[in-house]
């Protein structure tokens, strides 16, 4: 093994199970579970301080308003974190499944949703991008335009 080869331990975090793999750098590691892969102290932070230290993965936003505007709904989101590459409002109706109604750069606290047309109640829920890493999705929040 070459000296400047670096082991790289990968935390596999599932709904049922956590696994570890160690591999050599320059190797693929991969599971059959969905995971999210953190270092060590990035898992060992978060668990101890309750939010997250990893660089990639943003903190969760805060849904503020969704309110009627001009025959339509507004939203108002707080976010919680910074150097953000991008912001995602996902949207459902009448208690449909949400999806993805729009992508705004990282700065984007707001947006009227024009599409957003009576009758009908829309929820709103905020997810904020850090490169190749996502935030939980904010509480969700809903209005009637």
């Amino acid at each position: 093994m070459q000296a400047d080869r670096k082991a790289l331990l990968l935390i596999f975090l599932c709904s049922s199970c956590t696994s570890a793999v160690s591999t050599d750098a320059g190797t693929t590691a991969s599971s059959d579970a969905t995971s999210d892969a953190a270092s060590v102290n990035d898992s060992a932070s978060t668990a101890e301080s309750g939010t997250s230290t990893d660089a990639g993965k943003p903190e969760t936003p805060e849904m503020v308003s969704v309110v009627q505007m001009a025959g339509n709904l507004h939203t108002r989101w707080k976010l919680n974190d910074s150097d953000l590459t991008g912001v995602e409002l996902w949207r459902k109706k009448d208690g449909g499944e949400f999806a993805l109604a729009y992508t705004l750069p990282g700065t984007a606290v707001d947006l009227h949703d024009g599409q957003a047309v009576a009758p009908g109640t829309y929820c709103y829920h905020v997810i904020t991008v850090r490169g190749s890493g996502h935030s939980d999705a904010s509480p969700d929040k809903c209005g009637s335009p």
